[in-house]
């Protein structure tokens, strides 16, 4: 005797689901069985014991119908869901060691995404191969890996790395992941110094196809920067960025940049 599944129970009849996801009426069951119990069956007319589905969905009740659309719907929306909060941008960072690379990463500071930001970057770049969903230490250590082979770091060794979040700033005594923090501290040889890039110099970075440390530099090694100064700074990080953009170079680029006071000194306030 053929088994199915229990959808209702009625007086004269049950209907039951085979194996095949057809809906048919059988003969009543015994005492004791309830709905979603798997049963031996025996359809009520067997000439004619399968239900179009037109037919089936039509005996169901209206209860188990809202439930199974509610079901469906859910299925069918909650991985689009899960994957769109896994590859939502939380912040951009920049990575400057003489080729310069900007890494989007998702809340837990997994890598989505990978830009480069000048010539170097992209010969790096190019040989990054399945970075995407990797944690964000893992991707540097693999650059500065190849950065070294390939002999385009800067001869100080100093490393700029900015942080800018695309929510707005958070608490800036804890914007570094500690898991970050210590994989800092583990590299040996290297000068680091870590910025709080806010959203408005990332903007302008990205219009003039630069890096956002390089912008902020700009303005934290300018003579009127402890006046207006968008970040706390230690003295240690301030030399090693002095050091990386070259004091004569950014005095050049200030000089450059005169026609565009204002609308700097905008994005500042």
């Amino acid at each position: 005797m053929k088994k199915g599944i229990v959808m209702e129970l009625h007086r004269n009849y049950t209907i039951i689901m085979t194996k095949e996801g057809f809906f048919l009426k059988a003969k009543p069951c015994k005492k004791g069985v309830i709905i979603g119990e798997e049963v031996a069956y025996e359809p009520l007319d067997l000439d004619k014991r399968h239900i179009s589905i037109l037919q089936s969905w039509k005996m169901l009740n209206t209860p188990f119908k809202t439930f199974f659309m509610t079901c469906v719907i859910l299925l069918f929306f909650l991985p689009f869901y899960m994957f769109s909060g896994e590859r939502e941008s939380y912040a951009y960072v920049t990575l400057d060691i003489n080729p310069s690379i900007e890494m989007e990463v998702n809340e837990k500071f997994n890598v989505q995404s990978i830009r480069a930001l000048n010539d170097e970057a992209s010969l790096i770049v190019e040989q990054l191969p399945n970075y995407q969903d990797e944690l964000l230490e893992e991707v540097i250590g693999r650059i500065l890996d190849i950065s070294e082979q390939t002999g385009l770091v800067n001869d100080e060794k100093n490393m700029i790395v900015g942080f800018s979040f695309a929510d707005g700033v958070p608490d800036q005594n804890i914007f570094i992941p500690l898991e970050l923090e210590d994989f800092f501290q583990s590299i040996s040889g290297w000068e680091i110094a870590t910025l709080l890039i806010p959203q408005k110099i990332r903007d302008q970075a990205k219009e003039e196809s630069t890096s956002m440390n390089e912008v902020m530099a700009l303005k934290l090694l300018e003579k009127d920067a402890s006046a207006n100064d968008l970040t706390s700074i230690s003295s240690d990080d301030r030399a090693i960025i002095n050091t990386f953009f070259n004091e004569e170079d950014i005095d050049d680029k200030n000089s450059s940049h005169l026609d565009d006071e204002k609308r700097f000194s905008s994005l500042m306030n």
